[in-house]
Order: C-alpha cells, then sequence, then structure tokens
C-alpha cells in the first residue's frame, strides 16, 4: 500500500503555465507522451468516449485538450506547454524540450474492465470506518470496527484516500458493456505527488487491483502497493 501525509495534495497557479512539461500517458503501462487525435477537425488529446452503446445506465461524454505545434513521427505530443484559449479553455502548445523540473502532464486512461468502476485518487491515507467515520493509521483496515463494532459489508472500515495530487486540467467518462463507468482524466501533477487507479467490481464492491504511481518532477514511475 503506498502511503501519503493528506497535505500532499498541492496545485500549481497560473504563474507556472508558461513552463513547459514532459507529458505521460498511464494506462495499462507508463509512456512517454500522448496520442494526438483529430477532435472536430482540429488536433486534440481526447479522453472518455461518446458512443452510448451500453445498458449500464451511465452516460458517456469525451473531452478534448486542443494541441498547437509540431509533433513527433508518431503523432505524439511529448513536451507541451499549457496556454488558454480566447474562451478561457485550456490547449497545448507543443514544444521541442521540457524547461519544468517541478511537475509533468499526465493522461490517465484508465479503464474498468467488463463490469465495474475505476476510481482516481490520491495515496492511502489509512482507514475511515463506514458507520462511525473512526479512523486509523495502520496499513490494512480491521475486520472490526474497534470503537462501534461495525463488520458486515456495508459498514465495516475501509481504506481512505487522499484526494488527486494535481490540478485537473479535463475529464472525460467511460461506460463498461453491461454495468459501470469510469473516469478519465488529464492533469498536471507536481513533484512528490502520489496518485492511485483503483478498480472496483461493481457487484461485491471490492476492489480488484490497483496501480500506484509517483511523479519525481520530470516523469511518472509506477510503484508497488505495499511501498509506503
Amino acid at each position: 500500500m503506498f502511503f501519503v501525509q493528506t497535505n500532499a495534495n498541492t496545485q500549481k497557479g497560473d504563474s507556472a503555465m508558461s513552463d513547459t512539461y514532459r507529458v505521460f500517458t498511464v494506462s495499462n503501462e507508463v509512456m512517454e507522451g500522448a496520442e494526438v487525435d483529430i477532435f472536430e477537425g482540429f488536433p486534440a488529446i481526447v479522453i472518455g468516449e461518446d458512443d452510448d452503446t451500453s445498458f449500464s445506465g451511465y452516460a458517456p461524454f469525451s473531452s478534448a485538450v486542443p494541441v498547437e505545434g509540431i509533433l513527433d513521427e508518431q503523432s505524439r505530443l511529448l513536451f507541451a506547454e499549457i496556454k488558454k484559449t480566447r474562451k478561457g479553455e485550456m490547449k497545448f502548445l507543443a514544444r521541442h524540450r521540457a524547461t519544468a523540473g517541478d511537475g509533468v502532464i499526465v493522461v490517465i486512461r484508465a479503464t474498468m474492465g467488463y463490469e465495474g468502476f475505476n476510481w482516481i485518487t490520491g495515496g492511502c491515507t489509512g482507514w475511515q470506518c463506514r458507520k462511525c467515520s473512526t479512523t486509523g493509521e495502520i496499513p490494512c483496515p480491521p475486520k472490526t470496527c474497534p470503537n462501534c463494532g461495525a463488520r458486515n459489508f456495508w459498514s465495516s472500515p475501509v481504506l481512505s484516500f487522499a484526494d488527486f495530487p494535481g490540478e485537473i486540467l479535463a475529464r472525460g467518462q467511460i461506460v463498461s458493456t453491461l454495468v459501470g463507468a469510469g473516469e478519465q482524466i488529464i492533469a498536471l501533477v507536481q513533484k512528490g505527488g502520489v496518485f492511485r487507479i483503483g478498480y472496483i467490481h461493481s457487484t461485491s464492491g471490492e476492489s480488484r487491483y490497483c496501480g500506484y504511481y509517483v511523479c519525481d518532477g520530470t516523469r511518472i514511475t509506477a510503484v508497488p502497493s505495499h511501498t509506503k
């Protein structure tokens, strides 16, 4: 389990938007750069989806951040400066190198499987009882709450997590074939930021698996979930 302090969530103001950041994509693995598609006739990084053909009951939606400038040979954005359009929306300017060493842009293309949800958060902060809100800092939540005695599935203690450690620039949503939905985001993550992508089964509510990632200021690295 990757634990963080609850005050590790930091955001960067508009004063740093002139810096150029490295760009990474996190899906089943961490990859340098982000794929640029054509969205409404213009190059953009697109997340989420618009095809509503599932029976999940959730509405998918896509978001796009426009991209200007010259890309690499694979039409991927490797380095980007964050700017705003005349309408006040975010856009990326492609650059040849990074100037910032205290953060990166990350495109999180989380999936969720056939039936379930994903959950993008910060690192683990401990556990909390769902019935009486008692908290603790031990690595694993107890099966029975030491304060109120709650122990059934819907009220027993569960792990708690910090907010996502960065500035979210865009959000999208994908849906599963039967039941469930998943979030995808584009974000600016600062040095020292730890985030988690968890996958939850829609019926049982049990966590299938999760991945933890840390930003060292210039890269995103996957870390073992048991690492503190």
